[in-house]
């Protein structure tokens, strides 16, 4: 879990703010996943922090919501233009 956290710290995924007064903080979880081999061997292991959303109050938390979801060949593309482009 600490190498995904400093990977996460190296590409800065996030920054850490001071808390607002008037904020309500949503929990987390860390959800843990064993990525295995063709042969069952473990490979590595895998870490993701998952956000408690279902704590969040409509109209006070947020207003509308909204779910960035990107199709593989978009993302390959994107990858692409990014290397062509520096």
């Amino acid at each position: 879990m600490q190498e995904e956290i400093n990977i996460l710290t190296q590409n800065y995924t996030y920054d850490l703010v001071p808390r607002p007064s008037n904020a309500n903080i949503m929990g987390s979880k860390w959800l843990f996943k064993m990525k295995l081999k063709e042969n069952g061997k473990i490979n590595r292991y895998k870490a993701r922090l998952a956000a408690q959303g279902f704590s969040k109050i409509p109209s006070f938390d947020f207003r509308e919501t909204f779910n960035l979801v990107i199709k593989h060949t978009t993302r390959r593309l994107i990858f692409l233009l990014a290397m062509i482009l520096g």
